[in-house]
């Protein structure tokens, strides 16, 4: 049995879906920052991408995520960390399917193409249309 197939079966065993290079991690400390979840989970493998949630004034929403740059990482993080207290609270984790900053980003893009094409409708309109 290959590495990836005992992988996804060991998930599914676990209840969990589908192992994926994200994770969702909750019950944070308040104090948790990024740079704190970067040391502790690059310990496991290379970390992509980390992130705690914040508020509208800045205080944490004790939940963030990490990208890893493998799957086989993330669950490696999740079966390692398990049951771990981490600044006092223990941690929960989650697979995600996509990291939200990359999906941020998408909608960026398709916001300025859109405004981009509507900028070209409307010099189109406004220059061509009135012979």
């Amino acid at each position: 049995m290959s590495d990836r197939s005992f992988l996804q079966q060991e998930c599914v065993n676990s209840s969990f879906v589908q192992p994926t290079k994200g994770l969702f991690v909750g019950d944070l400390s308040s104090s948790t920052t990024e740079r704190d979840l970067q040391i502790l989970f690059g310990a496991i493998g290379k970390v992509i991408a980390v992130e705690v949630k914040r508020g509208r004034h800045g205080d944490s929403l004790l939940h963030g995520f990490v990208e890893f740059d493998t799957e086989e990482c993330a669950y490696s993080a999740i079966q390692t960390l398990n049951g771990l207290k981490f600044k006092g609270r223990k941690m929960r984790y989650a697979y995600i399917e996509k990291f939200p900053i990359c999906s941020l980003f998408s909608n960026f893009i398709f916001f300025f193409f859109f405004i981009f094409l509507c900028l070209i409708i409307y010099v189109y309109l406004h220059y061509y249309s009135t012979e």
